[in-house]
């Protein structure tokens, strides 16, 4: 089927695999053949004939295409060093950055697997005055596309370049996600607005008359920047709001609106990020996405979005085959298209999966590029099969790379930054970008798994291939679908995206591939242990487990154990369970924190023999003392069938007792004495 016949006039759900992979070929060679730089250029007419996604699609991919890659990550200790990092970025190269962190830094890049890894020290601090500040961001966006900060505008430095950017981005200095904004404006090619009044924090909900202040504003915004943006495919097509504000507002809308969702599914709030973006009518003429958090965390989606490829996909399947409702939003279709088109599918778990197989699967942790997943359930579960089992956040994978994620499941998005909520674990163990809901969607509400797939390889953005567009059967007005992350962000297919990196090694700052070298010299004779301490964080960050883990037996016959917390991880994702318990138990109880014993259990709870096994008691002593807390009645309604094997009946009402007496409110301790009748 030739490009011709694959005009807006065919429903993406209509196209088959081949159909897909002719668009992609077709794409792929408009990418390559259309600098970045010249987007209206005579070479960029057939582009036109394409629909309007995957020209957005294409316009993003030219511009990462137009700029060299350096094989390297720089890592700084704050937000002004990592300013002063980016602006070091030119048209001659750009590379990723990351403010250092222990969680979010070593994901990022044991997957970009960097030749060279740089650390740098603090140039000092910000300036106060916010003018100065906005300047300095400003600045950034501006050498990285050639121009003159002293000299040019970034509408200048554009303007110069024949260069019409795709979207906008609206943040706020005095907010910490700035950092992503900056990332964003400079990696995308696209213009800064800023918005300084507040709009709620992540889980709160607006009323109608503050979200319509918030829509206006960002409108407002949007026109400011004297581009076209009044209708799909023009010029700005895509927002990102890199800033808190609530997820949800109760939103008035016309009751036309409103029919198109039969009673009482109809009443509820909206999500703010399906209300940006709208004509007067609700029509679309943009789509958003979010990013929010502490500049750490903010930072490293962005990074994620602009360097990291999306070349794994891992799916799982919660819902009943046999019914017809269902099965369309099952992975058969999507998997076959995805592999069809080149990714790396994985559906390692039973289809619909089952409790017992997702508690094993969880040990070592979850290594793919995206995670797509339907399930039901509510904010603070989702359900593994219609035969009964149930996970809970704690039960959220822990991720060894970074993630791009798509959740069916209804109320995951309602409170993101709640750790005690489906979609909030998901974000804190490292999803950069997101959909789920934040209310209840319906099941409609969601575009099924295999049109994602056929959208993604066909190079529509990650966050707009995710969405219902004007006219399609699914609900496409404002709804209850939030969207997180970058929405230029592109997962296109393997083999169509290869880029060399360029080797151009810093000649700046520590070098920590030779730094881990020299250290481990050092430790043949240094006493205190430091050296080791440092060289084991280090091959953590990397991605080096097995090496990290022979220093660690080293470090602990000299009972020096600082660096156990670091190691944890290496032996978790290794899935050495010996050394993990050995690690385990030297460390003090303040490094004993909510990750850690997610790692312990997500490693042991699903490897248990049956109850009566006595292998297994070595393992429960560990896991009885990290029971979880809030809701510790989750992780002994687990334990207790094996602790009362183990020690007998009397033991799991002893340790069921001494939570009801730390239960600081009735309905954990109400839960807990129900336990007590099953002992």
């Amino acid at each position: 089927m030739g490009i011709l016949q694959l005009r807006s006039s065919v429903p993406f759900r209509r196209w088959p695999p081949s159909a897909v992979l002719a668009l992609v070929a077709t794409a792929h060679a408009l990418a390559q053949s259309v600098p970045a730089s010249q987007p209206d250029s005579p070479n960029a007419q057939p582009a036109t004939q394409l629909p309007w996604p995957v020209r957005l699609g294409l316009r993003s991919h030219q511009v990462t295409n137009a700029f060299p890659l350096i094989d390297r990550v720089v890592l700084v200790p704050d937000a002004a060093t990592y300013l002063d990092e980016l602006s070091k970025w030119s048209p001659t190269g750009r590379w990723p950055v990351l403010i250092e962190d222990d969680q979010y830094t070593p994901m990022f890049v044991r997957r970009f697997k960097p030749a060279q890894l740089i650390r740098r020290e603090s140039v000092g601090g910000l300036p106060d005055d916010t003018t100065a500040h906005r300047k300095l961001l400003s600045a950034v966006v501006i050498r990285a596309f050639g121009g003159d900060p002293a000299r040019h505008s970034i509408r200048e430095t554009f303007d110069a370049q024949s260069y019409v950017p795709a979207g906008v981005v609206v943040t706020s200095t005095n907010e910490p996600a700035w950092t992503a904004a900056v990332a964003l404006a400079a990696g995308r090619g696209q213009p800064l607005a800023w918005l300084d009044e507040p709009f709620g924090t992540p889980n709160d909900e607006l009323d109608h008359d503050t979200a319509r202040r918030l829509i206006d504003a960002v409108d407002a915004l949007i026109a400011e920047q004297n581009y076209k943006f009044d209708s799909l495919g023009d010029q700005i097509d895509a927002i990102t709001i890199c800033r808190s504000m609530a997820n949800r507002a109760r939103f008035a809308l016309p009751q036309a609106e409103r029919a198109a969702v039969p009673a009482p599914h109809n009443e509820g709030p909206i999500a703010i990020t399906d209300l940006l973006g709208r004509r007067a009518d609700f029509t679309r003429f943009a789509y958003s996405g979010w990013i929010f958090g502490d500049q750490a965390r903010s930072a490293y989606m962005a990074m994620c979005s602009l360097f990291l490829a999306r070349e794994q996909i891992w799916m799982c399947n919660t819902y009943p085959e046999n019914e017809p409702a269902w099965a369309a939003y099952a992975m058969a279709g999507a998997a076959q298209v995805l592999t069809g088109a080149g990714y790396r599918v994985s559906q390692p778990l039973p289809s619909p999966v089952n409790e017992a197989a997702w508690q094993k699967a969880l040990a070592g942790g979850l290594a793919t590029d995206m995670a797509v997943m339907n399930t039901k359930g509510n904010d603070d579960f989702f359900d593994l099969s219609s035969g009964g089992g149930r996970g809970y956040p704690r039960d959220v994978p822990i991720l060894k790379h970074p993630v791009a994620l798509h959740l069916i499941h209804s109320w995951a998005m309602r409170s993101p930054t709640d750790l005690e909520t489906v979609g909030g674990r998901w974000l804190e163990n490292g999803a950069y970008a997101a959909v789920g809901s934040c209310w209840e969607p319906l099941l409609h509400g969601f575009v099924p798994p295999d049109l994602l797939a056929r959208r993604c390889a066909s190079f529509v953005p990650f966050l707009i291939a995710a969405r219902w567009w004007d006219g399609e059967p699914g609900i496409s007005k404002p709804w209850r679908i939030v969207t997180i992350g970058d929405p230029l962000m592109l997962c296109p297919p393997p083999a169509q995206i290869v880029k060399p990196r360029v080797a151009q090694p810093a000649d700046y700052g520590v070098d920590l591939g030779e730094r881990v070298k020299a250290l481990m010299k050092e430790s043949q004779i240094d006493q205190t242990g430091a050296s080791l301490t440092e060289a084991i964080k280090i091959l953590n960050l990397l991605g080096n487990d097995d090496v990290a883990i022979e220093l660690w037996k080293i470090a602990a016959q000299r009972s020096q154990v600082a660096s156990a917390r670091a190691v944890l991880e290496s032996a978790f994702h290794r899935g050495d369970v010996e050394e993990f318990l050995a690690t385990w138990d030297s460390l003090s109880t303040r490094s004993r924190d909510r990750r850690a014993m997610d790692l312990l259990w997500h490693l042991l709870f699903g490897q248990l023999a049956s109850p009566a096994d006595p292998r297994n008691h070595e393992v429960l002593q560990r896991l009885e003392l990290a029971i979880r807390h809030p809701s510790p009645q989750i992780d002994i309604e687990r334990l207790g069938p094996h602790l009362a094997k183990a020690f007998g009946p009397a033991h799991g009402r002893t340790v069921i007792e001494r939570e009801i007496d730390k239960a600081a409110d009735a309905r954990t301790k109400r839960a807990l004495r129900d336990l007590l009748g099953k002992f």
